[in-house]
């Protein structure tokens, strides 16, 4: 019994992607119409080589296969999340060119630095293991040649005595699809390791992505760190955005992964310091700062809820002093996490020294520590709102907020 464009399409929508590509594999002909239809999901996870999809997680590595009998004892097995060599040290193994179907996030801008960075960590790893199988020699108490120690240090150094006198190891480097959901693996596919890791992952990600125009995204969570490449028509719709390692990398380079009717966002959150006046950040209802951005001045935006414990007292003194003098925003709110009521005590106490400040006292009787907001004028229409938040049950102040609003 077929199904007519319309019901297939309601069906296709509430099936997974991974339910929808086992039905395009065994029907080649609903490709085309599968790809139409929008892809909707609860979260999404991109890293360099590994993404995400709602609980299910798909991850390339790569990992070394012993010859039968020569297999380490005291090696532990390792899967190891980018190129290396005949004998598996990391290296910069530059994968292929870039194509006009895809899009590239790369922060390795200069490859001959990268190489050089490798061939270091090399010499540095030789050197660490030989002084520690130097330091354990000589303390030892007795010959023993069955020594754990000793041995674990020996298969360390093993693959660099074989690169250095240029003798094929026992072993081989193999490449590792696998897919998880949370810990437990699902599946495992292990094949010949030739071309560049980043390449497979390039052939994963056209995979579930390629040709896909809408695909909806709750919250989408991005690593921009290191390497990606995805389709050029991939284009998320996305409510919400977490970044992680966001001063590696420049965050504009992002954008062309979102559709630009998804701005602005319900909330971004990141973790950077450095490019807090990045235009990405500024497209969005709620800007989550996981650590305090080195210039508070950069921030635009009108909603910044400031996560980390500590308050920068002096930082939002210059901050506020700055939008007394320029003007700020109505409707501008920024909250700061605060463990202790002193140094906010201390802020609000300053600014009462400001012309035209005036103190509001409060009759909550679960504010007694604070129990007054200050009001600074910017202008003849808008003022500086300064007052904490206590919780209901610690009855401790938790939160500090500054806030511009119009004169009544």
């Amino acid at each position: 019994m077929s199904l007519s464009y319309e019901p297939l399409q309601s069906v296709l929508t509430e099936l997974s992607i991974e339910k929808r590509l086992d039905i395009v594999n065994n029907v080649p002909a609903l490709q085309n119409i599968e790809k139409t239809v929008p892809l909707k999901l609860n979260t999404l996870t991109l890293k360099e080589l590994e993404f995400s999809i709602n609980e299910i997680t798909h991850r390339l590595g790569l990992f070394t296969a012993w010859d039968k009998d020569r297999e380490p004892k005291y090696v532990p097995f390792r899967l190891l999340q980018y190129d290396v060599d005949t004998y598996g040290f990391r290296c910069a193994r530059k994968p292929t060119e870039q194509t006009r179907d895809e899009h590239r996030i790369d922060d390795r801008v200069d490859w001959r630095v990268v190489r050089r960075d490798e061939e270091i960590r090399k010499r540095i790893h030789r050197f660490m293991f030989t002084k520690l199988k130097e330091s354990h020699l000589r303390n030892r108490a007795e010959e023993d040649e069955e020594d754990p120690e000793l041995q674990r240090l020996e298969e360390n150094l093993f693959p660099h005595h074989c690169r250095i006198s240029e003798t094929n190891p026992p072993f081989h480097i193999q490449m590792r699809y696998s897919v998880l959901n949370g810990n437990t693996v699902l599946r495992e596919t292990n094949t010949a390791y030739k071309k560049s890791i980043h390449d497979a992952m390039r052939a994963l990600a056209f995979k579930y992505f390629g040709g896909r125009a809408n695909i909806h995204v709750d919250t989408f969570k991005i690593d921009a760190t290191g390497f990606h490449r995805y389709p050029i028509e991939m284009k998320l719709l996305v409510k919400k955005m977490e970044i992680s390692n966001a001063d590696k990398v420049d965050l504009d380079s992002i954008l062309p992964l979102l559709n630009p009717s998804c701005f602005p966002m319900r909330s971004i959150q990141t973790d950077g310091r450095k490019n807090s006046g990045a235009s990405i950040l500024q497209k969005c209802d709620e800007l989550y700062l996981l650590k305090h951005p080195l210039n508070f001045l950069e921030l635009k935006n009108r909603r910044v809820i400031f996560m980390e414990d500590s308050f920068p007292s002096s930082k939002i003194e210059e901050m506020l002093k700055d939008w007394l003098r320029k003007g700020r925003e109505a409707g501008t709110h920024y909250t700061f996490k605060v463990n202790r009521s002193v140094p906010a005590m201390t802020m609000m106490a300053e600014f009462l020294d400001k012309p035209g400040a005036r103190l509001r006292r409060l009759a909550e009787k679960r504010r007694m520590d604070v129990a007054y907001q200050i009001f600074v004028p910017i202008s003849y229409t808008t003022e500086i709102k300064l007052f904490c938040k206590v919780g209901r049950e610690t009855k401790k102040v938790q939160s500090f907020h500054i806030k511009v609003q119009r004169t009544y």
